[in-house]
């Protein structure tokens, strides 16, 4: 159980040091939006800019929530005892590996990511892209789904 609490000791910390990179990458996006000119505002370039700011206020409030789910399971022996419990169960991770793993979730941000770095060239590269990524993620969650049910 002492591993355990060391992997979520680290995990505090790279999760702490991804909050404070999207926090920088946020003001940055803040503060650039409002230092931009107007005239080289247009339609689609608003939008891309909320879009990204959007995502990072999503990661960003995921993150916060894991840093607190996870600094109350090491102030709470019981609430590690039973995380350790819910990462290792076998049914849980027999579910994970039929439903893609880690693989479906690298590849839809990487298809979001370059969704957002080809929306500065193209929109349609854009929506197609970030299409392609959602509709990753949502196969992902039925498949997890289905194999919860099923297992």
């Amino acid at each position: 159980m002492k591993q355990f609490e060391t992997t979520v000791h680290r995990r505090v910390l790279w999760l702490t040091v991804a909050t404070a990179l999207c926090l920088a990458l946020l003001l940055w996006g803040v503060l650039s939006g409002y230092l931009r000119p107007d005239d080289s505002r247009t339609h689609f370039g608003d939008y891309l800019a909320g879009f990204q700011l959007g995502g990072l206020v999503g990661i960003q409030g995921i993150l916060i929530i894991n840093i607190i789910r996870n600094v109350r399971a090491l102030k709470d022996e019981t609430r590690l005892k039973a995380m350790y419990i819910k990462e290792h169960d076998e049914r849980t991770q027999l579910i994970w590996a039929k439903s893609g793993g880690t693989v479906m979730y690298v590849c839809a941000i990487a298809l979001i990511l370059a969704g957002i770095v080809g929306g500065y060239y193209n929109p349609i590269v854009f929506f197609s892209l970030i299409s392609a990524g959602v509709f990753l993620l949502l196969v992902k969650a039925g498949c997890k789904i289905y194999y919860s049910r099923k297992l």
